[in-house]
């Protein structure tokens, strides 16, 4: 029986589509911790289960050319139900961790009333990548540089902000005066490490979504919130090392990095994969 003054429970605080279910599947990954979902609580104990079920998801996503989730949501009834044979013993006495996303603010509400130990991640910068997932390639470049480039422009647009300090001053001055800039908008100009696969993926500013930009949920005072800088999934070291250091958080113990580099890589890889079908 789950003891709810006593057991820890972690949650995820995100606008949709960006990444509140990876983080949580990358803490169920730990040996501490057990996602409280009636789909995985039957292999809690068995991780390299686990992240195959997420692998598995992400194929059924290309082969689908559907988004198919990670399948860990809170089963809310089990929350109403701590006596629930469906639940594990009691983790107070080994350190861990239940965990789950919270998909509506008045699930929030009610899982806070109950849970004494509530732990919520809580996800900010989010628009950036929101937008890489949700609008990646609507908006190209090429396009853009056709419609106003000069009869003596280079041919080909440039693909970053320090590629165009290479053409010509002519180019550079004429973008200024007479288009205001307005390439810039085409280009990513926050200051993060790019992974390698992410290269020359700019999202234009103007196509940012404001939901995902001022996020916010009307937390419990006192609530014990750990903040989730989205912008670390636009490499993969930084995404890694950052789960590694949430580890240490939270006190778990048994971080494996080659699963959390591989359920990031497959995750990255899907959505890629959609991300090309929707512009198609």
């Amino acid at each position: 029986m789950i003891d709810v003054n006593k057991d820890k429970l972690i949650t995820v605080s995100f606008p949709a589509g960006s990444g509140g279910h990876f983080v949580l599947a990358a803490l169920a990954l730990s040996e501490q911790c057990v996602p409280m979902s009636k789909k995985f609580l039957k292999n809690s104990l068995n991780k390299d289960l686990i992240l195959d079920l997420f692998l598995v998801n992400f194929k059924k996503s290309v082969d689908t050319k559907k988004w198919q989730d990670f399948g860990i949501e809170i089963d809310i009834e089990l929350l109403e139900d701590p006596s629930s044979e469906e639940l594990p013993a009691s983790l107070s006495n080994k350190d861990g961790y239940l965990l789950g996303v919270i998909t509506a603010n008045e699930n929030y509400s009610i899982v806070r009333e109950t849970w004494e130990n509530l732990i919520v991640i809580h996800f900010i910068n989010c628009a950036e990548f929101g937008g890489w997932r949700t609008n990646s390639g609507n908006y190209k470049i090429a396009d853009f540089w056709q419609n106003i480039q000069g009869h003596d422009w280079p041919i080909e647009a440039p693909k970053s902000a320090e590629e165009l300090q290479s053409y010509p001053l002519k180019v550079r001055q004429e973008l200024t005066n007479k288009f205001n800039d307005s390439i810039m908008n085409y280009f990513n100009l926050n200051e993060f490490d790019i992974d390698p696969q992410f290269k020359n993926e700019f999202i234009p500013y103007t196509n940012l979504d404001p939901r995902l930009t001022e996020y916010s949920i009307n937390y419990t005072e006192n609530q014990k919130l750990i903040p989730w800088n989205c912008q670390n999934f636009f490499s993969k070291d930084n995404t890694v090392n950052s789960i590694e250091k949430l580890y240490d958080e939270l006190g778990l113990t048994n971080f494996n990095r080659s699963a959390v580099t591989t359920l990031y890589q497959e995750w990255i890889h899907a959505l890629r994969v959609l991300n090309n079908i929707r512009i198609a």
